[in-house]
């Protein structure tokens, strides 16, 4: 248990350990090479793939105006990230942009809402993570603020 962190982290010391874990489908830099899984065929499947990589591997935030937030995705894979900007692209037209290591949603507040309403459709609370779906509430509130004053309803 990492005393900083609330979490844990599990190291392998095991020569034997480790081959067996490769051939079960694990491997050494996964991070740098993995690829955007093909067999998801199905478009909620990868949208639920997404939340989970998201929830894992991604960050937002909403700035304190509540007029702008900032949404992205952590690799080391640049091949992942292609095909993430692809699905996310052809699927529900959501623009992004790739920098080394980040997928970023482009265009303000409403467009990251967008991606978070994509993330989370129908997602259950056993299958979300509290603390990232908590901001996703806190964007919708903020929107719909900014919704209100445009037309004059605050």
């Amino acid at each position: 248990k990492q005393k900083t962190k609330n979490a844990s982290r599990l190291r392998i010391g095991s020569k034997e350990m480790c081959e067996d874990l490769i051939k079960l489908g694990c491997f050494p830099a996964k991070s740098l090479t993995i690829k955007y899984p093909a067999f998801l065929t199905k478009r909620h499947q990868q949208t639920w793939f997404l939340r989970g990589v998201f929830e894992g591997d991604g960050h937002i935030f909403i700035r304190k105006s509540g007029k702008s937030a900032v949404a992205s995705i952590a690799s080391g894979s640049q091949v992942f990230l292609f095909g993430v900007q692809s699905f996310l692209a052809n699927e529900f037209d959501i623009k992004t942009s790739i920098s080394k290591y980040h997928l970023n949603v482009l265009g303000g507040i409403k467009e990251v809402k967008r991606f978070m309403d994509v993330l989370y459709l129908n997602a259950s609370p056993e299958c979300r993570m509290d603390r990232k779906y908590n901001i996703y509430l806190e964007l919708k509130k903020a929107c719909a603020a900014l919704e209100a004053k445009k037309t004059g309803q605050m």
